[in-house]
């Protein structure tokens, strides 16, 4: 199984996508349910995923608020989700 993150840009949502060569099926999970642009409108280029050194977790980037978000993806979906962290 192969994962693979899906960065909507102008509202920050981000979906875990799972492919599989074999007959397992492919699914696309919703890790983030909050709204990041409540407090200001949805642009093109808004949001951005940085890599860390850790392979489950991104930076979420609110280029327009220069807000930061720790985004851990994982196959368990209490591993998964999305928090404000400090800037």
């Amino acid at each position: 199984i192969w994962t693979f993150l899906e960065l909507d840009t102008t509202n920050g949502h981000v979906w875990q996508v799972n492919y599989s060569i074999d007959k397992s099926p492919a699914l696309k999970i919703l890790i983030n349910e909050m709204d990041l642009t409540k407090d200001k409108a949805a642009k093109l280029d808004r949001f951005m995923l940085m890599p860390t050194q850790n392979m489950y977790n991104f930076l979420l980037v609110d280029r327009d608020l220069g807000l930061v978000y720790q985004l851990q993806w994982s196959q368990e979906a209490d591993n998964r989700g999305l928090m404000r962290i400090i800037n």
